[in-house]
């Protein structure tokens, strides 16, 4: 009886042509990743509200397995994802060119993160900061402004 009542009841939802919505929202990968808690909280966070990499979720799925506990990092851009690498690897150093949003971060970065605060102007100093000392870095993030810069002074 109470399969015959779920299948009028999924021919009424497909016949509205709203179906394929209730499906993802009662169960579907995005759900079970915490897309609707990131789009309700404008807030880049999994399923359990611990802050995650904007980026896609199947890259962070693809990248966290590869991470070592003794990788070394560089994040151009700064946030959620900077936490979730902290709490994976050594290291991670970090510049961000928003003044507002580093100052809003850098108290909750643990001990393992050097967060750099670089202007964004024309003596490229945010894209240079890879290039301050001679660490050698395991994984270079950019998600943050002048990328092309930042990738120059990545791979030199």
């Amino acid at each position: 009886m109470i399969s015959k009542i779920k299948l009028i009841i999924w021919r009424i939802l497909n016949w509205m042509k709203v179906g394929g919505v209730v499906q993802i929202i009662l169960s579907s990968g995005i759900r079970d990743d915490g897309w609707f808690k990131s789009f309700h909280t404008k807030k880049s966070i999994d399923q359990n509200g611990n802050p995650i990499p904007w980026c896609t979720h199947s890259f962070n799925k693809f990248i966290e397995p590869r991470l070592k506990k003794n990788f070394v990092v560089f994040e151009y851009g700064s946030g959620n994802s900077t936490l979730w690498y902290a709490r994976r690897i050594s290291s991670i150093k970090c510049v961000e060119h928003d003044l507002t949003w580093y100052m809003e971060y850098k108290s909750l970065f643990p001990k393992n993160v050097q967060a750099v605060h670089r202007p964004f102007n024309n003596d490229l100093s945010y894209a240079k900061e890879i290039t301050a000392d001679d660490t050698k870095y395991d994984v270079i993030s950019i998600d943050g402004v002048d990328r092309n810069n930042c990738i120059s002074f990545s791979i030199k």
